[in-house]
């Protein structure tokens, strides 16, 4: 199969040696590409010579062929362009795979070779036994195997050379073979561990874990009394490899260890409450969890996000049961629907916060602030000694019931009250000048109880309906009259003002004897008419009367402190009531004839502990 390199090389004559504008035409790219297709028939030919003995050969020969002729004449096509540097790139790049094409037709020859010429030749040496035996036609059987043999010998110590090298192909891919097998049976394989009691197999467990929550189990149901007879239960394990095997859990392995360990067993289902034991009933238990179902449906309202659920982890677990262990349905229902009375304490840690006890003890922190009133417990933060004792419980259901579901409510905002100091009143009395108002809010909230009583409250959103009005209050600072004081002509500095300004005001009548008996006021009244004048307060004070009096007609009485109190009578409209705070010029009253009187005016008296004083020594 090799080609003269002298004679290929001949071909590419037409490849520009300078960097000058090719000569050639499309019609002289057309020869050059007929001439190397007449240069590779003649190859072919020659190799057609030498593979004409092996088809395979002569296969591999052809494609690595075809492939450099696709290289040839990629490089022929190169060649024609005008650039110098394309034509030195593309003679050598078709020179080297013109030899890898050659070489790789050749190898792949040889290669085909290696591979059938085992079969080929073992085939034919078949074919020249049965040819030694038909020549060996009417002679007795024994030189027919002969003649077989002969050709057999022969052949096998001729080809020794070809039965070591298919020894060596056949042994690797045997054994790979052989280690894919034996990977792929050992991923297959399943392993579980084998429980056995009292020399029996019980069955399988996909590990001891699992073994041991049995014996767990197993214990839980065991409540004995004082005398009764205690059983070991010990079971050995051993690991196996096991194929398809179910494997038991947990529960079925406790329900074989107990039919393995006694023969007084029944099926029944037990009650468990926080994985503590409290009895089986015998039978399918209906009875028992219609119990239980009843306690959760008195808590619930139909709510559409409500969840109603026991505090605790209450499970029916139905398996065998050893009879020591059954209790009457009866007994367990009132075990369920009963009550505990005993009140529950808990000492607390250093510094454990009160959240954290509240956490502890499945409670919030409101409900521990309220069982404990006697502790100040401020907030969650709030911290307790090493040792304190808190009450955590007061009794209640057996099986306690968490409801939780989310409400919408309007919840009222406290108005804020704003104090204005003034010295218009006494010290120690307030005024409300403007009412105030509680606001209103919208609150959706999600809120937990237990057995009926809030544990949580988590607010979700809230909506303003109204907002609270500020309640406006004056606040009196002056000090009350003080009647120790004196201007020297007799009149006391109380600081009254008259009851009726103007400088058209005058008394009618004074203090005093008079003709109708002894006055113990005075008249005050005002020129061009006193009926409906407005009647102030001579000082800050607290109404302590506001009403009609007998022959004081319509009359308001206020309080100054220091046992001084005025009195403002005959008047026509009160606008003031008892209790009210006033202060100094307030308007309190309009002038009238009210009472016994002969005219319009305001009688005005001044008292100090219950006696009449002469008003006028206490005005300006």
């Amino acid at each position: 199969m090799a080609v003269s390199k002298s004679a290929n090389r001949s071909d590419l004559a037409y490849y520009p040696k300078s960097r000058t504008r090719s000569p050639y035409s499309k019609n002289t790219l057309r020869h050059s590409i007929h001439s190397a297709a007449e240069s590779r028939s003649a190859v072919r030919k020659k190799a057609f010579i030498q593979t004409t003995e092996n088809p395979l050969l002569y296969f591999f020969s052809v494609v690595g062929g075809g492939i450099a002729d696709s290289f040839y004449i990629a490089g022929v096509i190169l060649g024609y362009l005008r650039k110098e540097i394309f034509v030195r790139q593309e003679r050598r790049l078709y020179w080297r795979m013109k030899k890898l094409g050659i070489r790789f037709s050749y190898l792949m020859g040889r290669l085909g070779l290696a591979i059938t010429l085992p079969f080929v030749k073992t085939v034919r040496g078949f074919y020249l036994m049965g040819q030694a035996v038909a020549r060996q036609k009417g002679r007795p059987f024994g030189d027919k195997v002969m003649a077989a043999a002969d050709v057999f010998y022969y052949g096998c110590r001729n080809n020794i050379n070809m039965f070591k090298t298919m020894v060596n192909y056949i042994l690797p891919v045997m054994g790979v073979v052989l280690f894919a097998c034996v990977v792929n049976f050992t991923g297959s394989l399943s392993f579980a561990v084998a429980v056995s009691y009292n020399g029996e197999q019980i069955g399988y467990v996909s590990s001891e874990a699992v073994a041991e929550q049995a014996k767990q189990i197993l214990t839980g149901r065991l409540v004995y009394l004082d005398d009764s007879e205690r059983i070991t239960i010990t079971p050995s394990y051993s690991l196996e490899i096991v194929e398809n095997t179910e494997m038991l859990n947990e529960y079925q392995l406790a329900d074989e260890l107990i039919q393995l360990s006694s023969d007084e067993i029944v099926t029944a289902k037990g009650l468990y409450v926080d994985n503590v034991f409290y009895g089986a009933a015998e039978g399918d238990g209906t009875e028992l969890e219609a119990t239980l179902q009843k306690v959760l449906d008195q808590y619930r309202t139909d709510s559409e996000d409500e969840t109603v659920s026991f505090v605790n982890d209450v499970k029916v677990v139905p398996g065998l049961y050893i009879t020591e262990n059954i209790v009457s349905t009866d007994d367990l229902v009132a075990q369920v629907l009963s009550t505990d009375s005993t009140v529950r304490y808990y000492a607390a840690s250093l510094n454990e916060t009160a959240e954290e006890v509240a956490d502890a003890n499945r409670i919030s922190v409101s409900e521990l602030k309220k069982l404990n009133p006697d502790i100040e417990i401020d907030s969650k933060s709030t911290t307790f000694s090493e040792g304190q004792m808190l009450t955590v419980a007061e009794g209640g259901s057996f099986l306690p019931v968490q409801v939780t579901r989310t409400e919408t409510y309007t919840e009222e905002v406290p108005y804020s009250t704003k104090t204005t100091k003034s010295a218009d009143y006494m010290k120690g009395t307030t005024k409300t000048v403007k009412a105030g108002e509680n606001g209103k809010n919208q609150v959706t909230a999600k809120i937990s109880y237990v057995d009926g009583s809030e544990v949580s409250r988590e607010v979700l959103s809230t909506k303003v309906l109204s907002e609270p009005v500020t309640r406006e209050v004056i606040q009196g600072t002056a000090s009350p009259v003080s009647l120790s004081g004196s201007t020297g002509d007799g009149k006391i500095a109380s600081g009254f003002i008259w009851p009726l300004s103007g400088s058209n005001r005058y008394v009618s009548s004074y203090y005093g004897s008079r003709s109708l008996g002894n006055h113990g006021g005075i008249d005050i009244c005002l020129r061009g008419g006193t009926y409906g004048a407005s009647v102030r307060a001579s000082a800050s004070g607290t109404v302590v009367f506001s009403g009609t009096n007998g022959s004081f007609g319509k009359l308001v009485r206020i309080d100054h402190g220091n046992g001084l109190q005025t009195y403002y009578a005959h008047n026509s409209q009160l606008l003031v009531s008892a209790g009210d705070h006033v202060a100094q010029g307030e308007v309190i009253a309009k002038a009238g004839a009210t009472g016994r009187v002969t005219g319009p005016h305001v009688h005005f008296e001044v008292r100090v502990n219950g006696q009449r004083r002469n008003p006028i020594n206490y005005l300006p």
